[in-house]
């Protein structure tokens, strides 16, 4: 029965994919909310013991509000010209699931020592429902579940790749940027089921890299944002091991990280990344994705902007002054 209705939906979305798609972005908040809504019920339907306080996971993992990986499912709809609101909430849920499941893994390996067991029950359970979601959706042996593979191994290698920066100030290269967007391989997952879906594979290539691409960029934000978390883990981020590399005698560094050189090389290292991101999309029509790379890159040019314009005197007042006053403009953008 599962394998005809599936059948049924991809036959579905084949005849219908190429209507004019309807712009997503003008419902995409309520979409997501409605997303995050289910994603919150679930986490506190499995809290059923006295043993298992899932619902305190959701603080410490900081899913009490959707960031801006949420808005993905929504965003990469359009090129596959998927308009079936049935389709797409169940990518944004699964999509969420999936955020769940990422985040458990990071926290519990930033911190070794001290992993929450819960967190790691709690990232299981969150996998399980994406992949039962995604059962629902495609019938078995699907061309979908190869990629479904592949993302889950780039992303782990990759995270294991990037450990060699912990405790020490590796040098970072063209494999370091590349393995932190292939880290975030499990974004990838809604894309791999719309081309199913749609059978439109040929596009998914291009999907890929403007992914891989955009989450490099991103994280490179990321870490510029979270340099004295970072660095009080002992995890040496681009950000840290480019203020260590050009600390000048007298300086801290955290004077170092917070400086406009450090700052501005890696504000525009960010930026070139999601301008190669917003190429790929643009090759595949992809005008509502290329839309939020470009609000994206507004914000970090401000913040750009705002440091070359800055007194020295601000940067020698307070060493931490520069990057928490890019939180303010950068962070709703990431959602972060």
């Amino acid at each position: 029965m599962k394998t005809s209705i599936n059948t049924t939906m991809k036959t579905s979305i084949n005849t219908t994919y190429n209507v004019n798609y309807p712009r997503i972005m003008d419902t995409d908040s309520a979409c997501v909310d409605k997303a995050h809504k289910r994603l919150l019920e679930y986490i506190a339907s499995i809290n059923t013991g006295l043993h298992t306080p899932y619902c305190d996971a959701v603080l410490t993992l900081g899913v009490q509000s959707p960031r801006a990986s949420a808005y993905l499912p929504l965003l990469l709809a359009e090129p596959f010209q998927i308009n079936e609101p049935f389709i797409v909430n169940e990518a944004a849920f699964a999509n969420l699931c999936l955020d769940v499941f990422s985040r458990a893994v990071d926290c519990c390996t930033d911190n070794p020592k001290g992993s929450d067991p819960i967190l790691i029950h709690l990232g299981s359970l969150c996998m399980g429902k994406a992949v039962q979601i995604y059962g629902n959706l495609l019938p078995r042996g699907d061309g979908f579940w190869k990629y479904w593979e592949q993302y889950l191994k780039e992303a782990s290698l990759s995270e294991q790749f990037l450990w060699r920066h912990r405790g020490s100030f590796v040098p970072f290269g063209e494999d370091d940027f590349a393995m932190q967007g292939t880290k975030s391989s499990l974004i990838k997952v809604s894309a791999a089921l719309y081309a199913s879906l749609t059978n439109r594979w040929g596009i998914l290539d291009e999907i890929e890299i403007g992914l891989n691409a955009i989450a490099t960029g991103v994280q490179i934000i990321d870490d510029l944002l979270d340099w004295e978390e970072d660095l009080g883990a002992r995890i040496y981020t681009f950000p840290l091991v480019l203020g260590q590399r050009n600390r000048i005698r007298g300086q801290s560094l955290a004077q170092s990280v917070n400086s406009p050189y450090v700052v501005t090389v890696v504000l525009r290292t960010a930026m070139d990344n999601l301008e190669i991101g917003k190429q790929h999309f643009e090759k595949v029509n992809a005008s509502s994705m290329v839309s939020f790379i470009d609000a994206l890159l507004r914000s970090i040019r401000e913040a750009e902007v705002y440091v070359e314009r800055l007194p020295d005197c601000k940067v020698k007042d307070c060493e931490t002054f520069v990057i928490r006053h890019l939180h303010r403009i950068i962070s709703p953008r990431l959602a972060h």
